[in-house]
């Protein structure tokens, strides 16, 4: 139930109204970007006596964008009753915070509240369904107020023969919570893509993913869908071809779906595998079956920070191979004062000491035992100053040398 009085629901109706009058100004006439999603500058209204620890802040709004009305699919409307889910991350969240959207034109209340996340149901667009708008959000409670983002509501439009385009890419393998192999897609736009050379001005595309259902969803009508920015990769006679990377968060089944949109993202035109049937038909949809990345998988160097010794990313001929390895020249092992070595065996990918020179300088131990290939210790003095020995293998990770215990 929404906390107001009647008096205040008057006036927010009549906000409303004036709000959706045919005064209200479209993106177009605004000039507005669609990638400005987070207004730096405080609001007017955020009390300037408050301690930057007291300040309700919004960082990001995800998503930041979402169909305003898709178009009509057999002559039915998309999916417009505001079943969007978004989620604003910031700090000092509190309960009984209400959620503002374009200065107030309606309140969101009914909301999901932790210290860093607000989440809510955003409705339909409520303004010209036919145009892209940008909204308003902002946080207050009581008479703290934040900082002000943004909403995208985009307009879509359909394939033409004049416009039009196809999701290259049919299928894809990938890991959850790991960046996708490339995906492509091509694009026609007539007396744009084929008499161009180069990206065109304003034309830009977008790969989505959705996880797959019993019943087959379309980004028309479901805003499941989550989209990763493409780059123009290259001419194709009368197309422009695009490419770009996904990157799923949960495993199982994806659909993908391709879209483009001809005037800077604004409007979209949303696109399957078959360019032959200008509609889009979830069952033309490309396919990325995600799994769980094995153990120790990695892309670099630095996906290996966290393990003790397996600090390298050895890179193999297939992505799936990846993996984090002690070493794979002397270098990964001199640059790992832990490796049980300062050589690298290239065949089995492990650090290893020949003779007791080799560990003068090691952190796990001075002493090189060559009949099993790791420097360690026998006692204290072969050890770096101040820490203990343990040449028995009490307990995991107390073999060779540790700082003392406290």
């Amino acid at each position: 139930m929404r906390p107001c009085s009647y008096l205040l629901t008057s006036i927010l109706i009549l906000s409303f109204s004036l709000a959706c009058s045919d005064d209200k100004k479209t993106l177009a006439d605004l000039g507005v970007s669609v990638d400005s999603a987070v207004d730096s500058k405080p609001a007017e209204d955020l009390q300037p006596d408050l301690s930057e620890a007291e300040q309700l802040v919004i960082e990001k709004v995800i998503p930041d964008n979402g169909p305003s009305c898709p178009i009509l699919l057999g002559g039915v409307e998309g999916n417009c009753d505001g079943t969007i889910t978004v989620t604003l991350v910031g700090k000092n969240f509190e309960r009984g915070a209400v959620v503002y959207i374009d200065g107030g034109a309606y309140l969101i209340t009914e909301l999901q509240i932790l210290p860093t996340t607000i989440s809510f149901q955003l409705q339909k667009q409520p303004y010209d369904t036919s145009q892209p708008h940008k909204v308003s959000i902002q946080v207050r409670v009581g008479d703290k107020a934040s900082n002000r983002v943004y909403f995208q509501y985009t307009a879509a439009a359909p394939a033409t023969d004049q416009s039009k385009g196809s999701l290259v890419t049919s299928s894809l393998e990938a890991y959850r919570d790991w960046e996708s192999e490339r995906l492509e897609g091509r694009i026609f736009v007539e007396g744009k893509t084929d008499v161009t050379a180069g990206p065109v001005n304003q034309l830009v595309a977008e790969f989505g993913i959705a996880p797959r259902t019993t019943t087959p969803i379309s980004p028309l009508t479901h805003y499941n869908f989550a989209w990763s920015p493409a780059s123009f990769e290259t001419d194709d006679g009368a197309y422009d071809v695009f490419s770009g990377r996904v990157s799923p968060t949960v495993a199982g089944d994806h659909d993908i779906a391709f879209r483009f949109s001809e005037d800077g993202g604004f409007t979209w035109t949303t696109v399957d595998g078959d360019e032959t049937n200008l509609a889009y038909e979830p069952s033309e949809a490309g396919t990325l079956q995600v799994t769980t990345a094995p153990v120790g998988y990695c892309r670099e160097n630095s996906d290996c920070a966290a393990n003790t010794f397996e600090v390298t990313c050895k890179l193999g001929a297939n992505w799936r191979e990846h993996r984090c390895v002690e070493c794979v020249d002397d270098e990964g092992c001199t640059q790992n004062p832990r490796a049980l070595g300062p050589r690298c065996s290239v065949e089995q990918n492990l650090c290893y000491c020949a003779e007791e020179g080799d560990c003068a300088s090691n952190d796990n131990g001075h002493l090189c035992f060559p009949q099993d290939g790791y420097c360690g210790c026998q006692e204290v003095t072969d050890c770096p100053e101040g820490e203990q020995c343990f040449a028995e293998f009490p307990a995991p990770g107390l073999f060779g040398c540790n700082p003392p215990e406290e």
